[in-house]
């Protein structure tokens, strides 16, 4: 369930958005808490893949689920997303990157979507992908 907020609403919101891609087992989770504009909060990866490099990718706009195998559901927009940031993981699987809103309230209700994803595995596809995160930023 995807709680959607007015474009412009000023309420900032982090929402969790289904299930990640993983043939068993858990799943990598992306979290972070709602951004509020002039701040900086941590995009956090846990379960990933212990020292494994992780892509966050961005969309504008909410979540686009799209089944790209089955057990699989990309959040983002795949054909407008772009890499936000990109993080290393620890020996547990874990990941904090720290990003910086910018301080402009114009960028208040702002909908945007995040899912990580790990590259060249032994999954099946070669991908392990996390949980999306549907992010309104806002004060």
């Amino acid at each position: 369930q995807v709680n959607v907020v007015p474009v412009g609403s000023g309420s900032a919101s982090a929402t969790t958005i289904g299930v990640g891609c993983v043939p068993n087992g858990q799943y990598p989770e992306l979290r972070c808490d709602p951004p509020v504009i002039g701040t900086t909060v941590d995009l956090e990866i846990r379960h990933g893949l212990p020292n494994w490099l992780a892509l966050h990718l961005c969309s504008i706009g909410g979540p686009v689920p799209t089944q790209l195998w089955p057990g699989c559901t990309a959040y983002v927009d795949v054909l407008n997303s772009r890499l936000l940031f990109s993080a290393m993981t620890d020996a547990l699987g874990r990941s904090t990157t720290p990003w910086s809103i910018p301080n402009a309230p114009y960028l208040a209700g702002l909908p945007l979507t995040l899912q990580s994803v790990f590259l060249q595995t032994s999954d099946p596809y070669g991908l392990r992908g996390s949980d999306g995160l549907y992010l309104v930023l806002g004060f």
